[in-house]
C-alpha cells in the first residue's frame, strides 16, 4: 500500500491536539469552561485504563471490576491555545453542575481542580470564578462524547458533529497516542503551572 504523503497537516482530525486529563496530585489544573454540556457515564479501571462500562454484556462487569461514573468536560487552556478534557469525579462533577448554575452561560469562567491532599486518589476540589476577559473568542467546543468514544475505540457515530458547530462529516480512526517523554501526567502539570494564577 503506498504512503500518503501530504504537505498540509489534515484538517479532520479535530482531536488530534487534545488531551484526557485527571486532576493531578500535587498541583492545581485551571482552564476557561466552554459552552458544552457535561457528559458522564459509568466506567471500570481496568488493565491500567479507564473504560467505560457497556451495561449488561460489559466484560469489565463479568470480571468484576467495580463501575464508578465520571464526568467529562472540555476546557480551554489560553496559554497553549489548545482544549482539554477533564474528567470529574461524581463529587467534583456534582460541585460543577451546582456552581456553574450560578452563571447564566457555561462559557468562558476560569475553572480549578486541584486534590484535598497529595495522595492520588484524595478527593478533587473544583472551583469555578469569572475569567478575565483577554479579548480573544474562546473555540468551539469539541465534542466530548464523540472524543471518548475514540479514545476508547467504541464504534462512533459518524452522524454526530465533531464539534459542537460543524455538520456532520466523515471521520476517521487515527492515534491518539502520546508522544515519547510526554505521558498525561507531564502534560497536566505543565498546563497547572502555566495556568497558575
Amino acid at each position: 500500500m503506498p504512503i500518503d504523503w501530504t504537505d498540509q497537516p489534515p484538517t479532520d482530525q479535530p482531536w488530534q491536539s487534545v488531551r484526557l486529563l485527571r486532576c493531578p496530585e500535587a498541583a492545581a489544573l485551571s482552564g476557561i469552561t466552554l459552552d458544552y454540556p457535561m457528559s458522564g457515564c459509568p466506567t471500570h479501571y481496568a488493565a491500567g485504563r479507564t473504560r467505560p462500562c457497556q451495561g449488561k454484556t460489559c466484560k469489565y462487569c463479568l470480571d468484576g471490576h467495580t463501575a464508578r461514573w465520571h464526568g467529562y468536560l472540555p476546557l480551554y487552556n489560553p496559554v497553549t491555545g489548545r482544549q482539554i478534557v477533564l474528567e470529574l469525579t461524581l463529587a467534583a462533577a456534582s460541585d460543577y453542575r451546582r456552581q456553574i448554575s450560578a452563571y447564566p452561560s457555561r462559557a468562558g469562567h476560569k475553572l480549578t481542580v486541584r486534590r484535598a491532599s497529595k495522595k492520588p486518589n484524595a478527593r478533587v476540589l473544583l472551583s469555578i470564578e469569572p475569567a478575565p476577559p483577554n479579548g480573544h473568542p474562546l473555540p468551539d467546543p469539541i465534542n466530548v462524547r464523540q472524543y471518548l468514544e475514540h479514545m476508547w475505540g467504541v464504534d462512533v457515530d459518524p452522524t454526530e458533529p465533531t464539534r459542537s458547530s460543524d455538520r456532520p462529516t466523515e471521520h476517521k480512526r487515527h492515534s491518539l497516542r502520546t508522544p515519547p517523554g510526554d505521558s498525561p501526567r507531564d502534560v497536566a502539570n505543565r498546563l497547572a503551572e502555566a495556568c497558575k494564577p
